[in-house]
């Protein structure tokens, strides 16, 4: 009765505890009765979705600010833009990167996908697809270049002077 209190425990307290003991008790009934089974890493996973999903339950949806999506711009004569992008599948650590080539009017110059047997993180895809597009500006004689991602991660790490050990660390 305590887990139903919200004296004693807090709700979305309450909703972990009480799916994380349904579903032990659930996974605990499959292995007795020698179904197949999920792995302990999914059987969390999946409580804990059900436990977010019921601590949200009959409480009022915050409207969220409209974002104001920011169109593509051309670069400035005589720059060009080079956009670039990846994915990561985690599953096989495989990925791609792809990037498009623009001038100053917007004129599409070069596209390129490239695929990556091996990769270590989406964050490394990332690194990746900059790379590539400096490559191929450098391949393509251009030098006055912009590369514009959505990794901030990754040009975050760009700007930053000091010395860490992430994976894509150029220091």
């Amino acid at each position: 009765m305590d887990m139903l209190d919200e004296m004693a425990v807090k709700q979305a307290d309450a909703c972990v505890i009480l799916c994380g003991v349904w579903a032990v008790w659930t996974e605990r009934n499959v292995r007795v009765h020698g179904e197949t089974t999920r792995t302990i890493q999914q059987s969390v996973k999946w409580a804990t979705d059900i436990a977010v999903n019921l601590s949200q339950t009959g409480k009022q949806q915050r409207l969220r600010p409209v974002k104001h999506m920011q169109s593509w711009q051309p670069p400035k004569d005589p720059f060009i833009k080079i956009n670039v992008d990846a994915s990561f599948l985690e599953e096989t650590h495989q990925g791609g990167t792809g990037l498009g080539v623009r001038n100053h009017e917007g004129t599409l110059i070069r596209a390129q996908a490239l695929w990556y047997e091996s990769g270590l993180s989406a964050m490394v895809m990332e690194a990746y697809a900059v790379r590539d597009g400096v490559q191929l500006a450098y391949e393509l004689g251009y030098r006055k270049v912009i590369i514009e991602t959505d990794a901030k991660l990754v040009v975050d790490q760009w700007k930053t002077p000091r010395v860490d050990r992430s994976e894509i660390s150029t220091r």
